[in-house]
């Protein structure tokens, strides 16, 4: 009898961790079911009009081709008037260099099919994070929400995984998916002229391109904690225009510290409100937008070369030198202790 008591005091606390991760589950689901219009459809919709333009664009540039009116380009060292014979021709006719060249051309595309996914997604995280207590609260669902058996901290923490992970790994899918669109679409169109595109392609890194921007994701769960916390913190206690607490506080700070700064007559090396800007502003702001630790990163040489392992790319050990700065590690502790603050908001606040 004691051996079966003690066998089933040992397994309520699996129990309660898996009902627990169950619960928290649904709390994820319910946020995507809830805004699925801004985390799901916008960032489609917007891919699909980034696509027909894309097309346009290539439609355009067939259209002047045909006309000979699309001006001249350089192939194996001489200038070539472009017209469509001449495009033809001259793309039948390009050499090893010129492959590799647009091999290289086709990577800074793939690179450059991500940023509009991910610019988006940082928007939308933004305003998610910004509405998600506030808007319980105005609407008063939040009376509903805490009869039920969850807990302010299971809520909260929802959330912020919805604005840190769920909203940016969809945009990196999509941004995968567009990957493999351009590069079916220029493939399709440089043969269709009468280039090689398997051979181009075979001097293109794919997977290099697709691994680099899934190896960052780590990287902006951490980097991003900050704004996060406050966006959510911002959404607690504000009782009326969120967005005014979030961004109107950090720059009436700045401006005041530049004021005294001013006033002060500070020597030209010592500017406080620029590193405020920097290392406060910026953090708590725009670092909810995925890749935006990119101007933090090392200098690097980024190779376009055939190397198709990503992870051996310099490009993703310059990235994460960002975690050996302090202010990272110091924003992503402030940013869990903003979290802790919306949560201790939540569990004293009410309907607006």
């Amino acid at each position: 009898m004691n051996a079966v008591m003690m066998n089933s005091e040992a397994v309520k606390p699996r129990l309660q961790g898996k009902n627990k991760l169950r619960e928290f589950g649904m709390l994820v689901r319910r946020e995507i079911w809830e805004n699925k219009g801004a985390i799901v459809w916008t960032p489609i919709v917007l891919a699909a009009l980034q696509v027909i333009a894309t097309l346009g664009f290539l439609a355009v540039i067939l259209y002047k081709s045909s006309t000979g009116s699309l001006g001249r380009m350089i192939i194996n060292g001489q200038e070539v008037p472009i017209g469509n014979a001449n495009l033809h021709t001259a793309l039948s006719q390009m050499s090893t260099e010129d492959v590799i060249s647009g091999g290289r051309v086709a990577d800074i595309f793939m690179y450059m099919a991500t940023t509009w996914p991910l610019l988006i997604a940082g928007i939308v995280a933004f305003f998610y994070c910004l509405g998600a207590l506030y808007d319980e609260r105005k609407d008063r669902s939040i009376l509903f929400w805490k009869s039920m058996p969850v807990s302010d901290l299971q809520t909260v923490a929802s959330k912020a995984f919805v604005g840190l992970v769920v909203i940016p790994v969809f945009a990196v899918v999509i941004s995968v998916v567009l990957i493999l669109i351009y590069t079916s679409i220029f493939g399709l169109v440089a043969t269709w002229q009468g280039g090689n595109a398997a051979a181009t392609f075979a001097n293109a890194n794919p997977l290099k391109v697709v691994g680099s921007v899934i190896s960052g994701l780590p990287l902006h769960f951490i980097w991003a904690l900050p704004a996060a916390g406050w966006l959510l913190l911002c959404s607690a206690f504000a009782k009326r225009m969120p967005i005014l607490w979030a961004v109107g506080i950090p720059l009436a700070i700045g401006v005041l510290i530049a004021w005294v700064e001013g006033g002060a007559s500070l020597g030209r090396d010592i500017s406080l409100s620029a590193a405020y800007f920097r290392d406060v502003v910026y953090h708590i702001l725009p670092s909810i937008v995925p890749g935006s630790f990119f101007p933090e990163m090392g200098n690097v040489d980024i190779d376009f070369g055939r190397n198709l392992m990503p992870y051996s790319s310099p490009v993703i050990a310059s990235m994460y030198s960002v975690l050996l700065k302090p202010a990272t590690w110091i924003g992503a502790i402030a940013g869990i202790a903003m979290l802790w603050g919306a949560v201790q908001l939540r569990r004293r606040n009410g309907a607006i």
